[in-house]
């Protein structure tokens, strides 16, 4: 599963690469590991226009899947799942969570979409609910030891680093 990830939002240092791993994981467990998708990290104002052209809701959301599974002209191209991170931020907060936690259930809940599960029903809502939490419970640990490694502050790596030690 080859996974493409950007992030377009200039207020937000994240490490997009521990999130392409889980996705590339997490999709091929669901549909197989031959195809692509894209992740997008993006702002409240971006991810509003999105919703407003696409869905017509005129508001920014957490989460967006744009699937393209089933149509004849994908040539593998699962779809594209667009975050916004503002909105994850404020959310992670109100949970009491870390950012990257948040952002990782918003991913499964988007990679989910792009795998046709749906939250339409109230089975459907339920099963989808249960993998959700499989899936980060799954993926949770190697997001927080990354965001262990990658959050020391850079004096400290700096005088280390001059040292000649390692962290």
């Amino acid at each position: 599963m080859e996974i493409y990830s950007e992030n377009l939002h200039e207020g937000c240092d994240l490490d997009t690469k521990v999130f392409s791993e889980s996705a590339a994981e997490i999709l091929g467990s669901l549909v197989g590991s031959e195809g692509e998708a894209s992740i997008v990290f993006v702002s409240d104002e971006r991810i509003r226009e999105l919703n407003r052209t696409y869905r017509g809701a005129d508001r920014a959301t957490d989460v967006l899947t744009f699937s393209l599974r089933g149509d004849s002209l994908s040539r593998g191209v699962l779809g594209d799942v667009y975050i916004s991170l503002e909105t994850a931020a404020r959310r992670a907060k109100r949970r009491g969570v870390p950012l990257e936690e948040e952002v990782l259930r918003l991913l499964v809940h988007g990679l989910l979409h792009l795998a046709g599960h749906t939250h339409d029903g109230r089975e459907d809502g339920v099963r989808m609910r249960k993998l959700e939490r499989e899936l980060l419970a799954e993926h949770k640990d190697r997001v927080r030891r990354r965001r262990r490694r990658t959050s020391r502050p850079a004096g400290n790596r700096k005088r280390k680093e001059r040292n000649g030690r390692r962290a």
